[in-house]
């Protein structure tokens, strides 16, 4: 067994319904067995995590054992007291040191860089998938409703006012803004453009996603809860078909045909084809445009 006794606590985020706590949880009970240590999950909303994670930072004797902290949670200035909070585990994993972790030593070296700060090691890399997020789509009622997928901005907007219907509860989409920055290709921070390093905040094409994003809202095709920001049921909203179009990270996309296929075998989330905003440039050319 990896470990010798003890109990730790754990917080991680979750995007799906929260699961029992340890005592009502089998799953949670055969995985401490087989560890041969004790871990109690603390587990939160996926939607509300990088708020969660800045209150239970700020009080360092609340912090628990292990947390799981994404990439795109890290809150600012971690980096001036990652030191005050967790272990540096730097002199256990560098060197010959590695080697008593084979399985952390099959890792991709480029994946430490996300766990390093000031040049030292406070945590362990999760490496996701190349492609971590897509648009999703009801492939069965689109095909219900005999409306093709778009393969453009304009012809988007087309069909997610075609396919709402407030007498029928069925909206075209949840909140697409990761949508819009994927169609309209804005990088995560800074881009070269001419010669001189840009932020995406002055770039053409994040203000031409703005405008495409609020067209899409003054269309009524956004469900209102996703207009009012009310994120966290999305997922419900998309597998009862209230809203046909979502954006999801594709980890989640084997958990909703696990989740919803049981009850509705016909249930097709479907990755949609990314397109560029004229619907002509692929998607390995739109994105390096």
């Amino acid at each position: 067994m990896p470990g010798a006794g003890g109990s730790y606590t754990v917080m991680s985020p979750a995007w799906w319904t929260s699961p029992p706590t340890l005592g009502d949880n089998a799953y949670y009970e055969a995985v401490n067995e087989q560890l041969g240590a004790t871990l109690e999950f603390q587990v939160s909303d996926g939607n509300t995590y990088a708020d969660k994670v800045q209150t239970v930072l700020a009080s360092p004797k609340n912090v628990p054992d292990w947390m799981v902290i994404p990439s795109w949670n890290i809150p600012p200035r971690f980096i001036e007291g990652v030191g005050n909070v967790f272990q540096d585990l730097t002199d256990h994993l560098s060197g010959d040191g590695i080697l008593d972790y084979p399985n952390l030593a099959r890792l991709d070296p480029a994946a430490w860089a996300y766990s390093m700060f000031n040049g030292r090691i406070y945590g362990l890399p999760y490496p996701s998938e190349l492609v971590t997020d897509a648009v999703f789509y009801r492939r069965d009622l689109f095909e219900e409703l005999g409306v093709e997928p778009p393969t453009g901005a304009d012809s988007f907007l087309s069909v997610l006012s075609e396919v709402t219907d407030e007498g029928a509860n069925r909206w075209g989409c949840e909140n697409l803004w990761n949508t819009a920055q994927l169609m309209y290709a804005i990088p995560p921070t800074f881009a070269e453009r001419d010669g001189k390093l840009v932020h995406r905040f002055e770039m053409e094409e994040f203000k031409e996603a703005i405008a495409w994003l609020t067209k899409v809202v003054e269309s009524g095709a956004m469900h209102p809860d996703a207009v009012a920001g009310n994120d966290g049921p999305a997922k419900d909203r998309f597998e009862s078909g209230q809203t046909l179009v979502m954006n999801d990270g594709v980890g989640g996309w084997h958990e909703a045909l696990t989740r919803v296929r049981p009850s509705n075998p016909d249930f097709d989330q479907m990755a949609m084809d990314m397109f560029a905003p004229d619907g002509e440039l692929p998607p390995c050319t739109a994105a390096h445009r």
